[in-house]
């Protein structure tokens, strides 16, 4: 991985749980690291509102690989039981 992308990761928080989505942009596969195990929801949407991606999960670190998905924005929403968080996702292959 080129080393400018290790500092393209997107941080924001959600209740108590501190989240990091990288890289972003990204060709398709990506990392997600919460702070903790918990219990979440991840959904991520197109432009339009189209749930294109559904996921349950109590890992702190997983990856998803949209490599079927077109480039462009998207939309991930993360629930847990602390709230919901949402942060812009831009696929660039």
């Amino acid at each position: 991985m080129p080393k400018w992308l290790e500092f393209r990761r997107v941080l924001f928080r959600s209740g108590q749980i501190n989240i990091s989505i990288s890289p972003n942009p990204t060709n398709g596969n990506f990392n997600i690291q919460v702070s903790k195990d918990e219990n979440m929801q991840i959904n991520i949407y197109d432009v339009i509102g189209e749930c294109i991606y559904q996921h349950t999960s109590i890992s702190a670190n997983f990856q998803i690989d949209l490599d079927e998905a077109k480039n462009g924005v998207y939309f991930l929403q993360l629930i847990t039981e602390h709230g919901t968080a949402t942060k812009k996702l831009i696929i660039n292959k």
